[in-house]
C-alpha cells in the first residue's frame, strides 16, 4: 500500500460523501430503497423511481 493508493483512496471517500452524491430525494418522485447485509456488512442504496 503506497501513498499515491492512500491519497487516491481518500479522494474516493471524498467523492462519494460529498454533496453532489448524497444529496435527498426528491418528494415528488417516488423512490426505493434496496438493501443487503452480511455477517460483516450492511448497505442500502435509495435509488429514485422514473
Amino acid at each position: 500500500w503506497s501513498e499515491s493508493c492512500s491519497k487516491n483512496f481518500q479522494l474516493l471517500k471524498d467523492k462519494l460523501t460529498s454533496t453532489p452524491v448524497l444529496t435527498l430525494p426528491e418528494g415528488t418522485k417516488g423512490f426505493v430503497v434496496y438493501c443487503d447485509a452480511s455477517r460483516i456488512w450492511l448497505g442500502c442504496v435509495p435509488y429514485v423511481t422514473w
